[in-house]
C-alpha cells in the first residue's frame, strides 16, 4: 500500500494509487469516453475466414442480406464452411494472440525507447524545448516506485525540463504520464508548460486506412467525433488530456507537440523522426473529463 499520499505508478500493471484509492489513467479514461467500442472476438472471426475461406468470404459478404460488417457474417461463414465450431474458436483465438503479441511487442519496444531517451537526457543535462529552441535544464528525482508524483501541487515545480512527468487531478482520480514536460515562466510571469511525446507507431494515419461503403471513415465518439479515429487524434486528445490537468494547476499551455520515430528495432537507435504541432481542444477535453466524473 502506498502510504507516502503520493500518486505513485507501478508499471507492471500500469496502475496509479494515491494512499489506498486508485486512479484511472488518462488512457482508461480516453477508452471508456472516446473510443469506439470494438469486438475483438467479431474482428478476429471475419480475419480468420478471409485468410482461410477467402473464395466463401467474398461471396458471402456480398449477398444482398449480408455485409462485412454485419453481426451474422461470422456465424453464417461458419456454416457455410462447414468448419467445426471448435476448430473455428483455435483459429480465431490464435489470431486474436497474434494481435495481442504483436501490441504487446510494440509497447515493450516503445517503453525501452522511452528509457533509452530519458536515461540520455539525464546523463546529458539538458534537452530543447521545441516551442522555443532554447536548451533547458533537465530536472532529475529519487524516487522510491516507478513513479511517482513530485508534488501535490505541480505549480510549485520549479522552471526546467521533466522527463516522464507524472500528472494527477486529485477531483477526477485520474493520472498519467508525459514523456517530456517543459515548464517556464515569462517576463510578466505567466507560467507555461509545453508537451512533447516520443510515438514509435510505424505509421501516423491522419485518415484511417479502411472507408466504410455507407458510413465512411470512423470517428471518434462525442465529443471528439469530429474528428477521425486515428493513433494522431488519439494522441492530440491524450496530450491534450496532459495539458488540461496541468491547466488546473494554474499553468497556461504553450504548445503540444508529440514526435514520431524511426527506430532500429534490435538496438532502439534512432533512424528519423518528424514532430507534429497539435491543436489544444480545450472545449473538447473539458466534456471528456465532464461525462467521466458523470
Amino acid at each position: 500500500m502506498n502510504t507516502n499520499k503520493k500518486v505513485i505508478h507501478t508499471s507492471a500493471d500500469h496502475s496509479y494509487y494515491y494512499g489506498d484509492i486508485k486512479y484511472e489513467s488518462v488512457s482508461g479514461v480516453f477508452k471508456k469516453i472516446v473510443k469506439p467500442d470494438e469486438d475483438w472476438d467479431y474482428n478476429a472471426g471475419r480475419s480468420f475466414f478471409k485468410a482461410n475461406y477467402p473464395e466463401l468470404y467474398e461471396t458471402t459478404k456480398k449477398e444482398p442480406d449480408m455485409a462485412f460488417d454485419h453481426p451474422e457474417l461470422v456465424n453464417r461463414l461458419i456454416e457455410r464452411s462447414g468448419i467445426e465450431q471448435e476448430v473455428f474458436e483455435i483459429g480465431r483465438d490464435k489470431l486474436r494472440k497474434e494481435w495481442k503479441d504483436n501490441g504487446e511487442e510494440a509497447t515493450t519496444r516503445g517503453t525501452d525507447f522511452h528509457t533509452k531517451m530519458e536515461m540520455g537526457d539525464y546523463e546529458l543535462g539538458y534537452r530543447v524545448n521545441p516551442a522555443t529552441g532554447e536548451m533547458v535544464p533537465v530536472r532529475k528525482f529519487e524516487k522510491e516506485y516507478d513513479n511517482e508524483s513530485l508534488c501535490d501541487n505541480l505549480f510549485d515545480l520549479e522552471d526546467g525540463y521533466y522527463p516522464e512527468l507524472l500528472i494527477f487531478n486529485h477531483d477526477l482520480k485520474v493520472a498519467g504520464q508525459a514523456d517530456m514536460v517543459f515548464i517556464r515562466t515569462t517576463n510578466k510571469g505567466k507560467r507555461i508548460i509545453d508537451i512533447d511525446d516520443w510515438k514509435t507507431d510505424a505509421n501516423i494515419l491522419m485518415k484511417p486506412a479502411f472507408r466504410h461503403p455507407k458510413n465512411g471513415y470512423e470517428r471518434l465518439k462525442f465529443p471528439m467525433n469530429h474528428t477521425y479515429h486515428t493513433n494522431h487524434n488519439i494522441y492530440m486528445t491524450k496530450i491534450g488530456m496532459y495539458a488540461w490537468m496541468l491547466e488546473k494547476f494554474g499553468f497556461e499551455v504553450g504548445s503540444l507537440f508529440f514526435t514520431s520515430v524511426d527506430i532500429d528495432p534490435d538496438t532502439l537507435e534512432l533512424n528519423s523522426s518528424f514532430r507534429y504541432n497539435l491543436p489544444y481542444k480545450k472545449w473538447e477535453i473539458s466534456q471528456i473529463f465532464n461525462l467521466y466524473k458523470k
